[in-house]
């Protein structure tokens, strides 16, 4: 058999991988490319416009070293940027079209700003440059977060001193708290976008602690929704606050440590709640006249489990010469410390028989 490796191959036969085609194709795909951009150069400078304007505040202060920047209207890519200078004025060149504007505060003052006035691309309006004109695009950049301000008075119209205000989430998160100045007034600045519910609370005890506009449960309560540079006014009058107060024992011994809570009695919402002294007083102030319960929790029962503290229990409820839970308190006094971390029904004596738990001490 013939080695194919040794023919030869013939001259003709032969690709050269650069022909004359291929050349003369390149060469006009440069020339394509000079001659546009050539074009481009010979371009009169009149078809080029500008944009310029001021930045201000919303007290017309004119702001500096804000960064604008000049946006493709669909993409939002930047054609253009430059700053306003110590006057807020600026100027930048483009080519006539249409654009859109973004105006944007390098430190943490101000929120971001477009075109109209808008607060989000979506939102902005378009902007049209002329050949050999300007646009001209003012803005009034507004500052970060919303603020709440407001007056707490009484029933008399007198301002109250020293008073707690609060801007709370609709989970009941507090975001910001403040306190009445010596006029009733209080001011909670920076609170983000969002909807909000003010809530006022009196450290003394005096006055009810109600959320806007009058009522002790979130439910009720005002939604404020707000936006960057939003400014809303809330005005309280309060009342002055219902007390509650009573004493817990067990037998003839004071229960203190005990949580007892107000308990809405329409919504179970617990507004108020207090922590039962070493004499096992508690006192709850601040409360409106809705109705409420009372509700007596025992740690221990949540803690070390059933076995070794007292069931909870709601107040009002039906008489009964002992509560179940001091019965059970008691019990659990009289368990010997070697049986204190197991429950009654599982103790039997030495030949099987179960024990009373009333007679668990006898042993």
């Amino acid at each position: 058999m013939r080695d194919r490796s040794q023919v030869p191959v013939p001259a003709a036969a032969k690709r050269t991988r650069t022909t004359f085609g291929t050349l003369a194709g390149f060469l006009a795909i440069g020339v394509a490319l000079v001659g546009g951009l050539l074009t481009l150069l010979a371009s009169p400078a009149s078809a080029a416009g500008t944009v310029s304007g001021t930045v201000t505040d919303a007290g017309a202060n004119p702001i500096s070293a804000i960064d604008v920047f000049v946006l493709d209207p669909v993409w939002g890519s930047t054609i253009a940027q430059t700053t306003t200078d110590g006057n807020g004025d600026y100027s930048v060149p483009v080519a006539a079209g249409t654009y859109r504007m973004l105006f944007r505060d390098p430190g943490t003052t101000y929120a971001d700003r477009f075109s109209g006035d808008a607060a989000t691309f979506a939102a902005s309006s378009t902007i049209t440059v002329p050949e050999s004109g300007t646009h001209i695009e003012d803005v009034t950049m507004v500052e970060l977060g919303a603020v709440f301000s407001g007056t707490i008075t009484d029933a008399g119209a007198n301002p109250i001193a020293g008073v707690v205000v609060e801007a709370r989430t609709i989970l009941d998160t507090v975001v910001a708290t403040t306190t009445t100045d010596g006029s009733g007034n209080y001011t909670l600045p920076d609170v983000g976008p969002g909807t909000y519910r003010i809530h006022v609370q009196d450290p003394s005890g005096t006055y009810t602690n109600v959320f806007h506009p009058a009522t002790q449960y979130s439910t009720g309560a005002t939604n404020f929704t707000v936006a960057d540079g939003d400014a809303v006014d809330v005005d309280l009058t309060l009342a002055l606050g219902a007390t509650l107060s009573g004493t817990l024992t067990v037998g003839d011994a004071p229960a203190g440590q005990m949580l007892v809570g107000a308990v809405g009695a329409g919504n179970g919402q617990i507004p108020a709640y207090a922590v039962s002294d070493p004499a096992g007083n508690w006192v709850i102030t601040g409360l409106t006249t809705e109705p409420v319960k009372i509700l007596i929790l025992d740690p221990n029962y949540f803690l070390d489990g059933p076995e070794f503290g007292l069931r909870p229990e709601m107040s009002p409820q039906p008489r009964r010469e002992q509560p179940r839970a001091v019965q059970r308190l008691r019990r659990r006094h009289r368990l010997q410390p070697d049986l204190r971390r197991q429950p009654l029904d599982r103790h039997r004596t030495g030949g099987g028989r179960r024990l009373r738990p009333d007679r668990l001490h006898r042993r």
